[in-house]
């Protein structure tokens, strides 16, 4: 099914994101982005996080981006909500 993104939480959060959350979410795992797959996706290279260097144990294939978000420091995840906000308000 499709994801509900409800106002206004959701309003100033662009349709690239959403998209890139629905792809990690999706039911049919045939059809769910696995972690290289979110890695090489051109709204998450936008965010400048994508460094492989920095990333050994998704550059090695391991499939959990929830890990990836849950281990960034506090700067970066800031980094990343305020992405989502300029782009959202920028209509990306």
């Amino acid at each position: 099914g499709n994801l509900n993104f409800p106002s206004p939480e959701w309003d100033l959060i662009s349709k690239s994101a959403k998209q890139f959350i629905s792809n990690l979410l999706e039911k049919d795992h045939s059809k769910r982005m696995n972690a290289m797959e979110a890695l090489d996706n051109k709204w998450f290279i936008d965010l400048g996080m994508t460094d492989r260097k920095k990333l050994p144990k998704l550059a090695r294939g391991s499939n959990d981006i929830f890990n990836l978000y849950r281990k960034m420091d506090k700067s970066k995840k800031l980094e990343c909500w305020k992405q989502l906000r300029q782009e959202g308000r920028r209509g990306v």
